[in-house]
């Protein structure tokens, strides 16, 4: 039976590490960017530190990881000023230089929440978005790329 209750602590210990659901109230305010990470290079905004994956960094020449390491510090500033806010189901972002608005809506696909943006350009975007660690993550994927977007809410 101990071990039972024990099992059972551990599980509900290392559950409440995991992303929590979340709505449209939860996301209300404004999130600056913190971090990004695009196919395997990862980007801490706050200190500048750029971090290539092992498998990517098997892939790539000593000059290619230059030229990586030199186009994200030109994108470091943009980056920086970057945010998204969140009113009621409205949607602003600031990404390195580019202002976009919508409207976004949150659901529950294949077990993982998904937002969908209606953007004012007419184009439409579906992300996974998740809040774990009082970090808000977006996640989207599309024609092969991947890019997740880390936010702190300000």
């Amino acid at each position: 039976m101990k071990k039972l209750i024990f099992l059972f602590s551990i599980c509900l210990i290392s559950l409440s590490g995991f992303a929590q659901k979340i709505t449209s109230k939860e996301l209300e305010g404004n999130w600056k960017l913190a971090g990004y990470n695009q196919n395997g290079i990862t980007v801490d905004v706050a200190t500048g530190a750029i971090t290539v994956s092992p498998e990517l960094k098997n892939q790539i020449s000593p000059e290619m990881m230059s030229q990586i390491d030199q186009s994200f510090k030109q994108l470091l500033e943009p980056l920086r000023a970057s945010n998204v806010t969140f009113t009621n189901n409205n949607v602003v972002q600031h990404m390195a230089g580019k202002t976009k608005n919508g409207t976004f809506v949150i659901k529950d696909k294949d077990g993982q929440q998904v937002m969908t943006t209606s953007w004012s350009d007419q184009t439409t975007s579906e992300t996974s978005v998740w809040i774990k660690d009082k970090q808000l993550y977006i996640f989207k994927y599309e024609q092969g790329q991947s890019a997740e977007f880390v936010f702190n809410k300000v």
